[in-house]
């Protein structure tokens, strides 16, 4: 069911605002929204949330500097003195001379690598280029991408040639000559220029001397930085702190309406709680005043689902189609009936469903209680059932099973009720059955919702004619088509007369309501032909894939089966390889079919049930609360 909410107001002075916003994230039972929405709101000051987010920013840098990137190994502890702003401060400045020596360490090893090469590979000595006066030589580096087009550009300058050497795979150095009349941008030529001294060795061993001090400074600064990480187990505490601190700044700059010295605080809360909510937050603040009241039509209202326990695991897949209405019918506890039961006859073999159940309960052992494997556990239950009244237990692995264990056989076989493959009409009229059942209660819940939003026009005129049709029209191919029972003619005659009353019904509905008499006449047609093509015919046929999928699980083992036994009975070598292949075709039959079996029954219940009257619309409950990702409270 959907829960019933309220809308509450909390009005109290600016300056207790901390605690009571602080009070909230504690309980987590409020969703805030915006109170200009009903308040007119004045523009407060962005200074304290940009404070508290630039703050936050700083630490988070701070961390992942300290920690590498390791933040999530690192476990919490609480010490007294240590000051965070401090810590944040000395650490961003330890960052910033890091990086600025690791930089010029960088730039530096670059330096020497190219005056290394030019020294190896260059051709003239360095102290004779300077003594050339008539002819301009250039050093350069270029790209290996921009080798041809730099080149060809090079060619067209008048008086001019160049040297090439390749220092990397993705880079070349040019020595460029040309006349000193002649201008060359080297940047538009995408090449970079590269400075080289008189005395280049005497450089190299002045950049050595500069390496070894930057290394020094360097192992100094990493010791300082391990010195710093050893304080991550209390910094990581006020990494929660702040972000706190930004959601209430957040919630308090977009949501909360401040006037002078009052703040006024609006939100959704359940209604069961309200009560004693209210009575613990006026204890702790007696001087708020709180104000409530229900929903208003058009209001974006939240949406809490509140199931028993066994339809809770549901909930995960009414939440992959939407959000329901906070005034609509919940479809969650209607749905759990139908999924399991489809599920399990959709699969069909005991042995499948002992299988699932089992797997099931182990991994909610192991990782707890997911939703999804709750739903997958009822489901073996069912598929355990009806594989067990089918006769479904791998495939048809009783009637191969040696003399002596016939006994199982014959206790297994005593409660079979139906064969799906020699009473496979029987199957489908089961399934259809289904589809039938399901489609009429959906109807019967867009009545229950017309009549709780006070829709008594479409109430009598379209759910009722459709649950008129429906049960005509069943009537109708079972007595007159496919002759399986006969009726008194007084119920014949009702019948017929219920549908008639139900076509009418819909088309007077459609001429009444509908606007322009092309819209009348269109729709009118189109409400009786939806109704009884689509809700009463082809909504319903889509269940033979029940039919369809639960035969096709059998069948599929069975030619497991009779490969396996081939195999095996072919020569007594190949009966461990039979085996393996007895185990790894099952295997696959359970989860291809597992798959289909949830997909197809997931389908039935989002197009063909949901359609008849779920209201989708809102959005789901989200309430304050604290920011906990390294504190535990």
């Amino acid at each position: 069911m959907i829960a019933k909410v309220k809308k509450i107001f909390l009005i109290g002075p600016t300056r207790e605002f901390n605690q009571v916003f602080s009070f909230l994230q504690k309980k987590g039972v409020v969703e805030i929204t915006r109170a200009s929405d009903e308040i007119q709101k004045e523009k407060t000051t962005e200074k304290a949330f940009f404070e508290v987010t630039k703050k936050l920013q700083d630490l988070r840098g701070a961390l992942e500097f300290l920690s590498d990137g390791k933040l999530d190994n690192i476990r919490p502890q609480v010490k007294t003195g240590f000051k965070v702003d401090e810590f944040i401060e000395k650490t961003l400045k330890l960052k910033e001379k890091i990086q600025f020596f690791k930089e010029e360490f960088e730039t530096l090893t670059r330096e020497k690598e190219n005056l290394s090469f030019f020294l190896e590979n260059f051709p003239l000595p360095f102290k004779e280029i300077s003594l050339i006066k008539r002819i301009k030589i250039e050093l350069l580096t270029v790209a290996k991408k921009k080798k041809k087009i730099f080149e060809s550009q090079i060619r067209k300058i008048p008086l001019s040639d160049f040297l090439q050497f390749q220092k990397t795979k993705k880079s070349f150095i040019y020595v460029v000559f040309y006349h000193p009349s002649q201008k060359i941008d080297y940047q538009k030529l995408g090449a970079e220029r590269i400075e080289l001294p008189e005395n280049p060795q005497g450089r190299i061993a002045e950049i050595d001397k500069k390496l070894k001090e930057i290394e020094d400074e360097l192992k100094f600064l990493y010791e300082e930085k391990r010195n710093l990480a050893s304080f991550l187990p209390q910094a990581v505490l006020f990494y929660d702190y702040y972000e706190n601190l930004k959601l209430r700044e957040k919630h308090r700059l977009e949501d909360v309406f401040e006037k002078g010295k009052i703040f006024v605080l609006s939100g959704w809360i359940e209604e069961k709680i309200f009560p004693s909510f209210e009575k613990e937050i006026l204890k702790k603040f007696p001087f708020l005043y709180i104000e409530s009241r229900k929903p208003l039509k058009g209001e974006n209202v939240p949406v809490i689902l509140k199931n028993k326990k066994v339809f809770q695991p549901y909930e995960f897949l009414t939440q992959m189609y939407g959000t329901p209405a906070w005034d609509s019918q919940d479809p969650t506890p209607n749905m759990g009936v139908f999924f399991a039961f489809f599920f399990g006859l959709c699969l069909g073999d005991a042995f499948y469903g002992i299988v699932i159940t089992i797997l099931s309960i182990f991994l909610i052992l192991k990782k707890g209680g997911k939703k999804f494997l709750w739903i997958l556990f009822m489901g073996g239950i069912f598929t355990f059932l009806f594989g067990a009244i089918t006769g479904g237990w791998l495939g048809d692995v009783l009637n191969r099973l040696p003399s002596q264990f016939f006994f199982i056989k014959r206790a297994l076989e005593s409660i079979v009720i139906l064969d799906p493959v020699k009473g496979a009409t029987y199957f489908i009229a089961i399934a259809i059955a289904c589809g039938y059942i399901q489609v009429l209660w959906g109807i019967v819940l867009k009545c229950i919702d017309d009549i709780k939003q006070k829709e008594f026009p479409k109430f009598f005129l379209e759910d009722i004619s459709s649950i008129l049709i429906q049960i005509s029209i069943f009537f109708i191919i079972s007595v007159y088509m496919l002759k399986i029972f006969t009726i008194p003619k007084v119920l014949s005659t009702a019948v017929f007369i219920s549908l008639v009353v139900g076509i009418f019904s819909i088309i007077g509905y459609n001429l009444y309501y509908q606007q322009g008499l092309i819209f009348k006449i269109l729709w009118s047609y189109y409400g009786v032909y939806s109704v009884i093509t689509g809700t009463a015919f082809s909504d319903i046929i889509s269940y033979i894939r029940l039919f369809a999928l639960g035969l096709t699980t059998g069948l599929l083992a069975q030619a497991i089966n009779e490969l396996v036994w081939f195999v095996g009975s072919a020569n007594k070598f190949l009966i461990p390889f039979a085996l393996l292949l007895f185990i790894v075709g099952h295997a696959f039959n359970l989860g291809i079919n597992a798959i289909g079996a949830f997909c197809h029954t997931l389908r039935l219940q989002y197009y063909e049930f949901f359609t008849k009257f779920i209201r989708t619309g809102g959005h789901y409950f989200k309430p304050v609360k604290n920011f906990v990702k390294y504190t535990l409270h």
